[in-house]
């Protein structure tokens, strides 16, 4: 009596997992509403902000690769914060100039306290 049984539930499992399943997803799928069509065409602008100390190795190699993106020159803001460095990041950044990116100069306080210099000088 218990085989007929489980014979019928493990058919009744089975016909759920390939047929019934994918057609109540199917059906919900139909009865919920339309995705939301994102207007593609709006584009914020961006501000990049870079706390450097000492970068003269790399940060050359950064801005190309910052201003190589696809996004639009006019909405993006590159912010470079020199946290005191000593070596020529500050005379890279600057013939950068040309190009919108900025170089604000602080005093030797450490990767975060460049970026609140930056972000403060940003804001006042």
């Amino acid at each position: 009596m218990a085989a007929p049984l489980l014979l019928a539930v493990g058919t009744a499992i089975v016909f759920y997992i390939l047929i019934g399943y994918p057609l109540l997803l199917a059906y919900c799928f139909r009865r919920s509403a339309p995705p939301v069509r994102k207007d593609m065409g709006f584009q914020t602008t961006v501000s990049v902000l870079l706390a450097v100390h000492n970068g003269e190795q790399f940060i050359r190699k950064k801005l190309e690769c910052l201003l190589a993106s696809n996004y639009p020159a006019e909405l993006m803001e590159i912010l470079v914060v020199s946290d005191g460095s000593t070596d020529a990041t500050e005379a890279i950044v600057e013939s950068f100039s040309d190009r919108g990116v900025r170089l604000l100069r602080a005093p030797r306080g450490g990767k975060t306290g460049g970026a609140e210099s930056g972000s403060a000088a940003r804001l006042w």
